[in-house]
């Protein structure tokens, strides 16, 4: 209905550029999710740490220029063919997202999220994987990625009349596989929980303790510089 509509948009904004890193600094998006669930890939990086996202939203480190970076930039350049792909051979028409979505009680979650699944209250995320993505997933996604999970469960989250993601993931030279989270309520509060209590130690510039032997390394030389 009308008002549904206007109560999904209200809280959005144009989508902003996701190489702003001042903006970036001021909110937790859903590319967050994976590194506060712990769940990133790569975690003997240090940006993919508690310790390293902590450093970006406090300003004391710039978050990494990804502009450069050949996966996402792959991932960006097929977004438009998995669309075509998806409407051609599913009949899913996945309407591209403009807007910024900001939650309601906590403005600094936000999700910008691939797309919209038209006719539906469904968010549509597109993912082409690289081939070593691909081995850990398995070609029938029976081992879908958590950070993947993670990035929908923010996302569910932050836009509260969504009822489910639906993943469109295009493995190269393979057909358009789909894999569909359903709301869970109780994990995306479990999520909020977890995700309040990292806000927390940014606006009380509070560091986390490190979890990883990186963040342990990147403490303690810190440590050793100040001293």
């Amino acid at each position: 209905t009308k008002g549904n509509m206007e109560e999904t948009v209200i809280y959005t904004t144009d989508q902003f550029d996701p190489s702003d890193q001042k903006r970036r600094m001021n909110v937790i998006g859903s590319s967050d999710a994976p590194v506060i669930t712990r769940t990133a890939p790569f975690q003997n990086q240090i940006h993919n740490t508690w310790l390293g996202l902590w450093n970006i939203k406090t300003g004391k480190s710039l978050a990494p220029d990804l502009s450069e970076n050949e996966a996402v930039q792959w991932g960006i350049d097929m977004e438009d063919t998995v669309r075509m792909r998806a409407k051609r051979h599913l009949g899913v028409e996945l309407r591209k997202a403009t807007e910024t979505f900001y939650h309601k009680k906590y403005p600094f979650l936000c999700a910008h999220p691939d797309s919209i699944i038209k006719g539906k209250k469904e968010i549509g995320e597109i993912k082409c994987p690289g081939m070593g993505t691909m081995m850990k997933m398995g070609e029938d996604l029976e081992n879908f990625l958590d950070s993947y999970k993670a990035q929908g469960i923010h996302q569910l989250l932050v836009m509260d009349k969504m009822k489910a993601v639906q993943f469109y993931v295009q493995y190269p030279q393979k057909r358009l596989k789909v894999f569909r989270m359903e709301r869970d309520d109780r994990v995306i509060d479990k999520y909020l929980q977890l995700v309040l209590a990292f806000w927390d130690m940014v606006e009380k510039d509070i560091q986390p303790e490190p979890q990883t032997e990186v963040e342990t390394n990147a403490a303690f030389f810190k440590h050793k510089e100040e001293v």
